[in-house]
């Protein structure tokens, strides 16, 4: 079981990025990206389980993993102002690490699914790292698409800021979450789908229950209009002609 607790008003930009929707062994491992999470997991696979990963494999993880880091100080630095305090890349990872540690100490969950998950990860670490693009692109990039914590973010804003946002904007925001969790569901295990679900409603509810006015800056208010207009960008997109 996942054993972090995200403490009242955690920067939800940081822990809901999508750093525990690993879709472990979700039929071929959609989706570009591997995540914080699915690095994490793949790395302790490879030094937990033998002759899955070798040492320099294992440290093209860890060079990613360092680029994770580096960009997560960029965004934090970012946020400044917007009245929400963000959690550390290394407390994210020393709990990830240990969760995946306890799960695969086990050799029985050292199977066929695991090497082939941590090899899946592998090559996409491999593909974006050699792309030189961003792991996380922010407003402004045209690859940039917002994760569930900004989307959360920006909903909680418009929902605790006086004309932060419109109905319809607002509206879009909920429905852009709520698909979320059904790529989740639908790409990982119930379990793993379910706790990552759990923990981002959890930490939605305490930060809206403990929410001040003080929160809602003119940053804020900015940040929450322009993850509104990028997710009406992308519903818009999707629809059918």
């Amino acid at each position: 079981m996942f054993r972090f607790r995200p403490p009242l008003r955690l920067g939800l930009v940081v822990l809901l990025s999508g750093v525990l929707a690993v879709p472990a062994r979700s039929d071929k491992f959609p989706g570009g990206s591997p995540g914080i999470g699915g690095a994490v997991a793949a790395k302790v696979i490879g030094q937990r389980c033998q002759n899955v990963l070798s040492v320099t494999e294992i440290g093209e993880l860890d060079a990613y993993l360092q680029r994770a880091a580096t960009e997560s100080a960029s965004q934090q630095k970012s946020q400044a102002g917007t009245g929400y305090r963000g959690l550390s890349h290394n407390d994210i990872v020393q709990s990830l690490t240990e969760t995946y540690t306890a799960k695969y100490s086990d050799p029985k969950a050292c199977d066929a699914g695991a090497s082939e998950e941590a090899k899946d990860v592998l090559m996409k670490v491999r593909t974006i790292l050699s792309s030189g693009k961003a792991l996380f692109p922010v407003y402004g990039d045209p690859a940039y698409k917002p994760n569930v914590g900004e989307a959360i973010t920006a909903k909680l804003t418009g929902e605790k800021c006086k004309d932060a946002l419109t109905l319809l904007e607002w509206a879009e925001l909920e429905l852009y979450v709520a698909r979320q969790w059904v790529w989740w569901v639908k790409n990982a295990s119930e379990s793993d789908a379910r706790l990552t679900i759990e923990l981002n409603k959890t930490a939605e509810r305490d930060i809206a229950n403990g929410w001040h006015p003080s929160a809602c800056t003119g940053q804020a208010i900015q940040s929450a209009k322009q993850v509104a207009t990028r997710v009406h960008e992308i519903e818009r997109a999707s629809q059918p002609n």
